[in-house]
This record gives C-alpha cells, structure tokens and sequence, in this order.
C-alpha cells in the first residue's frame, strides 16, 4: 500500500511537554495543529480503503516553506510522524523501518508525506 498525503500550512517542531500541577501536556497551538494534520490523515487513509493502521512502514517527508524555518528538520518529521499515528495510518511510530526528509523552498507552506506498507520481516 501507499499513500501520498498533503498537509496543509507549516509544520511546527514538536516541542517538549510543558509540566503543570495537572500533568505534562502539550502546547496548544502545537495540538491544534497534530489534531488538525491527524483529520486530514485519517480521510486520506480512509479513501485509500484501509481499515487498520500500518505496522510495518517506509515514510517519506517532504517540507516546503516559504521562508527557512528555523526549526530542525528531525523535531518537524516528528510532528508528522504523531499525526500519522494519532489519524490512524500507523500503529506507533517506532514501527518505520525507512525515514526520508526534505526541505524545499516553495510558495506557500505545506507538507508531502508518502507512506508505504511493507510486509514484516521478523514475522514468523
């Protein structure tokens, strides 16, 4: 299986949990983006016609912004990598095998992210 998903606006570094009295939570705008790029993930997986997440994966991230961001590439591809697994695509992070990323200079802010299945190689 593979899936090509475009998520809109800029991708935001995951950042460390915040620690309150209530518990470690993460920043809000930081949320509102995961929750937002999750919707997105999970229609696309669904019209691609799977029903259960991947366990075994290769993704592929793509960047492209309009001015250099100034947040490392590997805190960007992490937050894609928790809207894959919170919209259903993958079943944890810990299961991609394969990472690629990129960054490119673009007209507007967005994120191409493809995904591959792949067959286990310790299932027995």
């Amino acid at each position: 299986m593979r899936l090509v998903i475009r998520l809109p606006g800029r991708v935001p570094p995951c950042p460390r949990p915040r620690v309150a009295r209530q518990g470690a939570y993460m920043p809000r705008e930081y949320r509102r983006w995961r929750d937002g790029a999750a919707m997105v993930v999970r229609a696309a997986f669904r019209d691609a016609g799977a029903s259960a997440p991947l366990r075994i994966a290769r993704v592929a991230v793509a960047l492209f912004a309009r001015r250099r961001p100034h947040a490392d590439v590997d805190n960007q591809v992490k937050s894609v990598l928790d809207a894959l697994v919170l919209g259903g695509a993958l079943e944890d992070d810990r299961y991609v095998d394969e990472l690629s990323a990129s960054r490119y200079a673009a007209e507007d802010d967005y994120a191409v992210v493809t995904v591959r299945g792949r067959r286990d190689p310790w299932a027995r």
